[in-house]
């Protein structure tokens, strides 16, 4: 479990760090989002883990400097520091546990303004979006590089030696629910 939890908060933190050169910030919110969604349903075990996962961390980012004076504490991001801060006490948890809890609204709308607002989109609708842009993001199948899938007669996309479809179920692991 601690592993796993080490493994989640690394990449937790690379994706909310995301101005690297050659990282994709779609992509990267595109898999922080889903990421936070499955997140939503961890158990207590689950949570604790991560939660001394993102504290070992931080104690690791804000160490004292070595017998050369290094420390990577300036190198750490505000965003950074945030998200790791709040997986480490807990807090990250409160708006997942307390979705009826007050909250301040977008940009300075009154009560009244939200009450009469039009719901969100389920949530459904919103992976579903977020899925169709992805995919929509993997370009065009090319016919002369045939899909290395068995059974599949679409061509491969760019950087993939798998079609549209299977890069996407690969790399999301759920089912394609688009064909375009």
């Amino acid at each position: 479990m601690k592993t796993l939890a080490e493994a989640v908060v690394f990449l937790l933190e690379m994706l909310t760090t995301h101005e690297e050169s050659g990282i994709d910030w779609q992509a990267c919110l595109n898999i922080s989002n889903s990421t936070w969604f499955e997140l939503a349903n961890a158990s207590c075990v689950e949570r604790q883990a991560l939660t001394e996962a993102a504290a070992e961390r931080l104690k690791v980012l804000f160490r004292e400097p070595d017998e050369y004076g290094y420390t990577p504490r300036g190198a750490v991001t505000p965003r950074q520091r945030e998200l790791l801060q709040s997986l480490a006490d807990g807090s990250v948890w409160y708006e997942f546990d307390n979705p009826e809890a007050e909250t301040e609204y977008p940009m300075e709308m009154s009560t009244e303004q939200m009450v009469s607002a039009t719901d969100p989109p389920p949530v459904e609708d919103k992976r579903r979006r977020l899925g169709r842009e992805f995919y929509d993001q993997l370009g065009p199948e090319d016919l002369s590089r045939p899909c290395k899938r068995d059974d599949c007669d679409r061509g491969a996309i760019a950087k993939s030696v798998l079609c549209k479809r299977h890069h996407f179920e690969m790399i999301q692991r759920r089912g394609c629910p688009f064909d375009h």
